[in-house]
């Protein structure tokens, strides 16, 4: 029997006794910081982790808040284990810390798009994933979320609140792209993990050290009229010595269960792909909708669409050529949570590149596409501990040639 045979029994086996530990289980118990903090399930605020329902959107957009403003701390006081100190501060008497990790399988059919980091059909992977460290909470107007891994650390982001309407966020903040598409909000699903409308060429979730302003008409649900300014600083250039920067903004509005949303993203001297890429200019704009918001079954996603203009390098030191890129890309998916816990769904995605390098007699025009279809089932297995099944079909097309490949993942999520 193969390595690979051993170890995915042995993950068979580890989510069968995980099955069945939670099936024995009366009441399963909420682990993650918040669910600790306030004494509640993960479930209050998750449809199936790490998505967000209407409640979780709320929260977040309070600062982390089950009311607005400082009346959350009684809420916080009397509940979990969490001690007031004074009438402006309630702090938790564990640490505000949960860990995340993913054990996971991976196979494909096909190697011409190279697989899941690397996965074939006769190089199957198994292995753990991701550690993330996350925290996160608020005292007094004052709320913070952190994310690392073992590398680094991607997200630390501080915000203060003023009022439901003015909400300053500052540190290394992400950009509020609309529902399901931030960082956190991705699901493990392989090949059809990213949000082409927001991700990739998109650079919409480009992490950078800034400041940003945020606010709602209704605190009470966290939706209402809703808008989102940030300016970011995204590292210098290795080459031209020059700091990247950005600004987004975004505004939506909820109407009859229903959320939609415009942005707009501005870039200027930013480094893609290491050092092979250099802008001088970014510009992207899209729209995000989603369609029964929170509901059972729900339709999500965006359409986005910009240009590049800079220099491409070919090879590390070699002659930068001069670039002009359109892009535009689209987002769309629909799930649906059925009874025992189980979300399944069919996510679409695609992203379409004309780039232009050279000028002159020397320059060359290239045509790309690319398109993944993912269908995907997830299994809520304990409030903390999440099953999932991906099947990926990925094609891409430059000039006149198509390469195509299937890739399916197989993974535990847990936080502790």
């Amino acid at each position: 029997m193969s390595l690979n045979r051993i170890l995915l029994s042995i993950l068979s086996i580890f989510i069968l006794e995980a099955a069945t530990m939670t099936a024995l289980t009366p009441e399963a118990q909420a682990l993650p910081v918040f669910a600790r903090k306030y004494n509640i399930s993960c479930n209050s605020c998750h449809t199936a982790f790490p998505k967000l329902n209407t409640m979780g959107i709320a929260f977040r957009e309070r600062g982390f808040r089950m009311i607005a403003g400082k009346a959350d701390l009684g809420a916080q006081a009397q509940k979990g284990g969490n001690t007031a100190l004074g009438d402006n501060t309630v702090v938790t008497d564990g640490l505000p810390i949960a860990l995340r990790t993913q054990i996971s399988y991976a196979t494909a059919d096909g190697a011409t798009l190279g697989g899941v980091e690397g996965a074939s059909k006769d190089n199957p992977l198994f292995g753990i994933g991701e550690y993330g460290l996350l925290s996160s909470g608020s005292y007094d107007n004052f709320s913070w979320w952190a994310d690392a891994n073992l590398v680094e650390v991607e997200m630390l982001e501080g915000q203060w609140y003023f009022s439901d309407l003015v909400k300053v966020r500052f540190g290394n903040i992400q950009n509020n792209v609309g529902y399901g598409m931030t960082m956190m909000s991705n699901r493990p699903l392989g090949e059809g993990t990213d949000n082409l409308a927001i991700s990739s060429e998109m650079g919409m979730l480009a992490m950078g050290t800034g400041i940003g302003i945020n606010g709602t008409t209704d605190g009470g649900s966290g939706l209402g009229t809703a808008y989102n300014f940030s300016y970011n600083l995204e590292g210098k250039d290795a080459t031209t010595g020059k700091t990247g920067s950005s600004t987004f903004a975004r505004l939506s509005q909820s109407f009859g269960g229903h959320n939609i949303g415009v942005f707009t993203k501005s870039g200027s001297n930013l480094t893609m792909g290491s050092t092979t890429m250099f802008l001088e200019s970014q510009s992207r704009s899209g729209l995000d909708f989603a369609i029964f918001y929170g509901q059972p079954f729900q339709i999500w996603g965006a359409v986005t669409s910009g240009k590049d203009k800079g220099t491409m390098t070919m090879t590390a030191g070699g002659t930068a050529m001069a670039l002009d890129r359109t892009v535009s890309a689209t987002t769309l998916s629909g799930e649906y949570m059925m009874s025992g816990g189980i979300l399944a769904g069919l996510k679409y995605d695609s992203l379409a590149k004309k780039t232009t390098t050279g000028t002159g007699m020397m320059a060359s025009t290239e045509e790309e596409t690319l398109t993944n279809t993912t269908f995907f089932v997830l299994k809520q297995l304990a409030e903390n501990l999440q099953l999932s099944l991906a099947s990926t079909g990925s094609a891409t097309k430059v000039g006149s040639t198509t390469t195509s490949q299937s890739t399916y993942n197989l993974t535990m999520d847990f936080a502790l």
